[in-house]
C-alpha cells in the first residue's frame, strides 16, 4: 500500500465510502520459484487469470 500509515488510508476510505458501499482490495503475492517482474511485462500474465475468474477493475470517484 502506498499510503502511510495504513490506518489513515482506511479511515479516509471508509469516510468517503457510500452507505452500504464496499471497499475491495487486492495484493500480488509472489509464488515460490517466480522472479520479480522485469519492465512490467509480467502484468498481463498476472492479471489474466483474475479476469478469467470474473474479476474486473472499476475505479470510481
Amino acid at each position: 500500500m502506498h499510503y502511510r500509515p495504513r490506518t489513515r488510508f482506511f479511515a479516509e476510505a471508509f469516510r468517503v465510502l457510500r452507505p452500504g458501499g464496499v471497499l475491495a482490495t487486492a495484493d500480488v503475492v509472489p509464488m515460490p520459484g517466480t522472479r520479480a517482474a522485469e519492465g512490467g511485462g509480467d502484468r498481463t500474465r498476472i492479471s489474466r487469470p483474475c479476469q478469467r475468474r470474473g474479476a474486473r477493475s472499476k475505479i470510481t470517484t
